[in-house]
């Protein structure tokens, strides 16, 4: 084997790798940014759930205190 040909194999080598990992870093920014938005976005509907609850606990108080108020009452 030439020696000539090695340190162009070398850096062909090199320049492979180096473009292997600047694809996957992309890969890896995309994915980051999608996981980000699929969080925020569960992050609002757990507090949209959070509210819908909220509001039928106060319903639900608020019937109980009506109908108790309607009981002695009577």
């Amino acid at each position: 084997m030439k020696y000539l040909y090695l340190t162009t194999m070398v850096l062909n080598e090199m320049q492979k790798q180096y473009h292997s990992a600047e694809s996957e870093a992309e890969v890896i920014k995309s994915q980051e940014q999608r996981i980000s938005e699929l969080e925020e976005g569960l992050s609002r509907a757990g507090r949209g759930r959070r509210d819908i609850t909220g509001d039928l606990q106060k319903q639900d108080s608020s019937k109980s205190e009506s109908s108790s108020l309607t009981i002695s009452h009577h």
